[in-house]
């Protein structure tokens, strides 16, 4: 199928970055995300994790979403690039101003930190 997927040389594909079926530039963004306090008891529905994914959710729709990581504070998601209205600077200013008491166990995201992640 000619202009489809990466180019390929000999048998060997080359590709630049991820790539998934559909828009033309499509690809994934990644952050690495630290709530800067431990989140492993926010879990549940309305809990301070599930309020970062609606926030995150008003600018795009997060198509990957990795487990807690070992400090119990960072996650790492993935966008849609053509879809995603989030820069890590804007998506750590809108954790930031989701407050000091969010979820169940009021839990201060004042001090959350958001960063471009690449493997």
């Amino acid at each position: 199928m000619a202009g489809f997927g990466p180019g390929r040389t000999h048998g060997s594909a080359t590709l630049g970055r991820q790539m998934l079926v559909g828009e033309p530039n499509s690809g994934l963004v990644h952050f690495d995300i630290d709530a800067g306090v431990n989140i492993s008891a926010e879990t549940g529905v309305d809990g301070a994790i599930d309020k970062m994914y609606e926030e995150m959710a008003t600018k795009g729709t997060p198509v990957i979403m990795g487990t807690l990581q070992a400090d119990n504070q960072s996650i790492r998601v993935a966008f849609e690039t053509g879809a995603a209205g989030w820069t890590a600077a804007s998506l750590q200013a809108a954790f930031r101003a989701l407050g000091d008491d969010v979820g169940p166990n009021s839990i201060d995201l004042t001090g959350a930190t958001v960063a471009d992640f690449t493997y």
